[in-house]
């Protein structure tokens, strides 16, 4: 049975959930890939995700545009400056429903960031940011919608997935995960463009879940962790 959901009118990006030991969120999963996790708090519209390196109960299993309730646990940890928005994650329950058409439609859009003709995605150019750069007053997570056809997947030099996206008028390369992506990719054993995306994906990417990955030799790499249906 589908849950009564409330989707807030008004969602500002870069807004933080409730994060106190015993708080309990309801959240749209936006993205899981096993080790990341991020959902939508669908009381207040903030994004939410796990602590780098942290354990990924239930989330794990649950797939984009799911509702769940998870439960915040204690963690002596101090605030992460790379992931404001990381919240400890104690248990989370089986999955409520899944978004309808409509209701997914309608949440993405409002949490979409608003596009501006260049700017980059997470307050920074380049493919990762130094983390001496990061103080926790930018956002390590982003939702960004997605024009038809600005999609293309593809192996990279090294033999890692990297996904290549337009936003704001400019074209970046940043590396996939994905993992329906990932699969996706594999089966086709190079590169997937727009049209082929579409077909291996079996949805039109409408939005792409952008966000900073663990520290990696001080810098944090960008990383694409989900395509979404627009």
């Amino acid at each position: 049975m589908k849950p009564r959901l409330r989707i807030p009118r008004q969602i500002r990006t870069g807004t933080l959930a409730a994060s106190s030991p015993g708080d309990r969120l309801r959240c749209a999963v936006l993205a899981s890939t096993g080790h990341e996790w991020v959902g939508a708090d669908l009381a207040s519209g903030a994004l939410v995700r796990n602590r780098a390196g942290g354990p990924v109960p239930g989330p794990a299993a649950l797939r984009p545009l799911q509702v769940a309730d998870v439960v915040i646990g204690t963690t002596a940890e101090a605030p992460d400056p790379a992931r404001p928005e990381a919240v400890e994650l104690a248990e989370a329950g089986p999955a409520l429903g899944t978004l309808s058409r409509r209701r997914a439609r309608r949440l993405l859009r409002r949490l979409a960031a608003p596009e501006r003709a260049g700017a980059p995605l997470l307050g920074r150019w380049g493919p990762s940011v130094a983390l001496e750069e990061l103080d926790g007053a930018v956002p390590s997570v982003v939702l960004v919608g997605l024009a038809p056809g600005a999609v293309e997947l593809a192996v990279g030099p090294d033999g890692e997935p990297v996904c290549w996206l337009r936003w704001s008028g400019v074209r970046q390369s940043l590396p996939l995960a994905d993992p329906a992506a990932e699969t996706a990719l594999g089966e086709t054993g190079g590169r997937l463009r727009p049209r082929a995306v579409e077909e291996a994906l079996g949805l039109t990417p409408g939005y792409a879940v952008v966000a900073l990955a663990e520290v990696r030799a001080g810098y944090v790499p960008k990383v694409v962790l989900a395509l979404l249906p627009g």
